[in-house]
């Protein structure tokens, strides 16, 4: 009668599976215009993730946008960082896109962007070529 020999008490490799998520960035058209900006100094000691929806404050330096329904009262959007901001950062620039289309659940946005509403209609009023929408295909 046959013995089979157990292997996996030999150190012999297992196969292992796993599974990971992404979602797209883009919705549409490439991004095809970045500009680099600076960061303001709270950004850079705390750091900003890439793909996160920025404005400039009141001296016109990055900060995260925030939602208030008086505009005048918020950080309008006016772009989405390219890479991340490494906390303590001593480089202070960062690049921006400008334009394209963008699929709203991977960008990394304020907490007073409470809802899909105000994620679509966050560069409606700011003049620029971004457009937020969700993916139109379903995510995994």
């Amino acid at each position: 009668m046959a013995t089979l020999i157990p292997t996996t008490d030999l150190g012999m490799a297992t196969l292992l599976t796993d599974s990971f998520k992404t979602v797209p960035l883009l919705a549409g058209t490439a991004p095809t215009v970045t500009t680099d900006e600076v960061v303001a100094d709270a950004v850079a000691a705390a750091g900003l993730p890439a793909f996160s929806v920025v404005g400039f404050d009141s001296s016109g330096k990055l900060v995260k946008a925030t939602y208030n329904a008086t505009p005048a009262s918020g950080v309008p959007a006016i772009g989405i960082t390219t890479a991340a901001v490494v906390a303590g950062a001593t480089a202070k620039n960062v690049s921006i896109f400008r334009d394209g289309v963008f699929n709203m659940d991977a960008l990394i946005w304020d907490s007073s962007y409470d809802t899909d509403a105000k994620k679509k209609a966050a560069f409606e009023y700011a003049g620029k070529g971004i457009f937020i929408k969700k993916a139109a295909y379903p995510q995994p």
